[in-house]
């Protein structure tokens, strides 16, 4: 987990996890689902707090599109898709590639 003397984009933290849904993926092993779930409740505390919109960083208060945030929402899509069985199938995530 980041320091909070680091600051970090939505856009790492998406990567992040969509790299920890991918490994659960690959091996079954719940350890990266259990990582990805820990990175995903840390990322919606802090670039969402009580806004509608997340923080451009974390130690921003405003919101950049540049910085990010649409791979967050997607990361985190991926995730509650392998934590609550869902039958459709969600793609990798490729947004930024």
């Amino acid at each position: 987990f980041p320091g909070e003397d680091v600051d970090v984009w939505p856009m790492t933290m998406g990567h992040t996890i969509s790299l920890e849904v991918a490994a659960y993926r690959w091996t079954k092993e719940e350890v990266y689902l259990r990582q990805a779930d820990r990175l995903g409740r840390m990322a919606v505390e802090r670039f969402w707090q009580d806004k509608p919109i997340p923080k451009a960083s974390f130690r921003t208060g405003h919101y950049e599109s540049i910085t990010g945030p649409d791979t967050l929402a997607l990361s985190l899509l991926e995730l509650h898709a392998a934590t609550h069985d869902v039958s459709v199938p969600i793609p990798s995530n490729t947004i930024d590639r």
